[in-house]
């Protein structure tokens, strides 16, 4: 565990966006040519999709979800999973709404710019998505609070 962790350390510490643009700039022929000036703007994106073999059981299960998410998690939950604690110093707000649109009703829990989202997807799939734009709000782990 010892050399995992310490693995895991070293990658912290990576100027990821410097190490993937390299990479992007080598598979990407557009932006040696077209793009010379482009960058790319890097999101960390995790989903996990629960594909339920009978519609009717997402329909009944995903209005209670949603309810659930909404009322019963709090400001110190959302930040929980995103890895923090809530301090007094925290100079943020913790968010969620919900939304009624098109395909279905999608809920979101949203700190500064990172989210976690909760959505119907083609009414067979419950799709669970954590995207973290700013990555800076998490820190080195040595510096986390908590």
């Amino acid at each position: 565990m010892r050399g995992a962790q310490r693995c895991a350390d070293r990658f912290v510490k990576l100027d990821w966006p410097k190490l993937l643009g390299e990479l992007a700039r080598q598979f990407n022929p557009l932006l040696q040519l077209e793009l010379k000036q482009s960058e790319y703007y890097w999101v960390a994106e995790h989903a996990t999709d629960v594909m339920f073999r009978d519609r009717s059981a997402l329909a009944r299960l995903y209005p209670r979800m949603v309810e659930h998410a909404r009322m019963c998690f709090t400001a110190v939950d959302v930040l929980k999973f995103l890895g923090h604690k809530l301090i007094g110093s925290y100079q943020g707000e913790v968010q969620t709404h919900v939304h009624r649109r098109v395909k279905g009703v999608r809920i979101k829990h949203q700190m500064k710019s990172n989210k976690l989202r909760m959505y119907d997807e083609a009414g067979s799939v419950l799709r669970i998505e954590t995207t973290i734009n700013d990555p800076s709000e998490f820190g080195l782990a040595e510096n986390r609070q908590g």
